[in-house]
């Protein structure tokens, strides 16, 4: 990743990954959590960070948003999103876009 890049990170938590995106490689994101707990505290680390400014946040649910322009998409996700997930990515997402998925160990994606 790198600075020609737009990170969607679904779910962000605390920001964690998009802060350090931002600190070692200039990359811009968008952070989406539903808790706008979550948000504030990531918008508070992104301002310590010095980071502040390549980072978008919404308290938003990412099934309500435009995926579209991301060219590298993040989540750490229980498994039920996974299948929502898929269809909104194949209808949004450009070609080429990377999409970086952890799932918690011992759960498995049934096709």
């Amino acid at each position: 990743m790198g600075p020609e890049d737009l990170i969607y990170d679904l779910e962000c938590g605390d920001g964690t990954l998009v802060i350090a995106a931002a600190q070692q490689q200039g990359t811009r994101s968008v952070c989406l959590d539903t808790f706008p707990r979550r948000i504030r505290e990531a918008e508070a680390r992104a301002d310590d960070a010095g980071v502040r400014p390549l980072i978008q946040f919404n308290a938003k649910d990412w099934r309500d948003s435009d995926l579209s322009p991301a060219t590298v998409v993040v989540l750490f996700s229980p498994v039920q999103w996974h299948y929502s997930l898929r269809g909104q990515l194949t209808r949004q997402l450009r070609p080429g876009t990377r999409i970086v998925s952890y799932l918690p160990r011992g759960r498995r994606i049934r096709a």
